[in-house]
């Protein structure tokens, strides 16, 4: 839960634009001290297992290429795109 609270924080230094470069070093700095404890951590649980380190790298390797994208399924549409159908019809909207 941290982790989620943490990055909500986050959110809000650098969105709302109201940071200071002190704040953002330190922030980032932060950032690279978990980075630092997480890989000392798999470090210390792979040991000496050279079939689990390289496995752990194959994967680690495919993970670097992935990008994280959520999507918000509704019945309704907000928006207007040129060419779209959606609000032409009575029968389609919802209400």
């Amino acid at each position: 839960m941290d982790m989620n609270l943490e990055g909500v924080k986050q959110s809000k230094i650098f969105f709302a634009g109201k940071v200071t470069a002190k704040e953002a070093e330190k922030a980032h700095e932060e950032r690279r001290e978990r980075s630092r404890q997480t890989s000392s951590h798999i470090a210390s649980l792979i040991g000496d297992d050279l079939a689990l380190k390289a496995r752990l790298s194959k994967v680690m390797s495919f993970a670097r290429r992935v990008r994280v994208s959520e999507y918000q399924l509704t019945n309704a549409c907000n928006i207007r795109c040129e060419g779209c159908w959606f609000f032409e019809y009575e029968g389609l909207k919802m209400g």
